[in-house]
């Protein structure tokens, strides 16, 4: 649903502005409680003009730019947080998607030993056999993400259950819907957390 056909739907009189009883039922509908001080909150946000009315081109901009900030926000954030070793790892899962070798089987190529174990050499081996350097601590901290157990080695689950959810951080997502970002932004001003979806 785009944010044309949102604001239809809240228009229920088809006069061009969303008053505040609209928008009442239309957040009833969406199933988000606001109290009517939440409501006049929101619309205070919306209604520029003050005339207790949203017009189309209000309440589009402000979603547009609103999620235009969210999305920033998100990006900011993604970026500021890549430590060294999270970097080495996306580069490792880069280097499977890219090879179209089952996961199964870069495990069984790495575990030399045999014994359904990759121990801190045998995926050092695998890095220095990729042309990717880490130090020690490094390398720690990266075995470390992937050993769930702690017993200081990656089983195969451990392994496969890490670059494939790896794969899913990196697969692009499907982009929100303006629904979805609409009924986001409407949960921030639900201050006593009654809403429900």
């Amino acid at each position: 649903m785009d944010l044309k056909s949102v604001f239809e739907e809240f228009d229920e009189n088809h006069d061009g502005s969303i008053s505040i009883h609209e928008f009442k039922r239309a957040m009833d509908k969406f199933k988000i409680s606001l109290s009517k001080s939440e409501l006049e909150s929101v619309l205070d946000v919306l209604d520029k003009k003050g005339i207790g009315k949203v017009s189309y081109t209000t309440f589009v901009q402000y979603f547009e730019d609103r999620k235009k900030r969210v999305d920033s926000r998100k990006k900011k954030r993604k970026k500021r947080y890549r430590t060294k070793e999270e970097k080495i790892l996306d580069y490792l899962t880069e280097r499977i998607d890219e090879s179209g070798i089952e996961l199964r089987d870069i495990f069984d190529e790495i575990d030399t030993s045999g014994d359904g174990q990759l121990s801190v050499a045998e995926f050092k081996r695998a890095l220095d056999k990729m042309h990717v350097s880490v130090t020690r601590s490094e390398l720690d901290v990266i075995v470390d993400l992937l050993d769930e157990n702690r017993d200081g080695t990656i089983n195969i689950e451990e392994f496969i259950d890490f670059f494939d959810q790896t794969r899913g951080k990196r697969t692009k997502r499907r982009p929100k819907t303006d629904e979805e970002v609409l009924k986001e932004i409407f949960r921030e001003f639900d201050v006593d957390g009654r809403s429900e979806e």
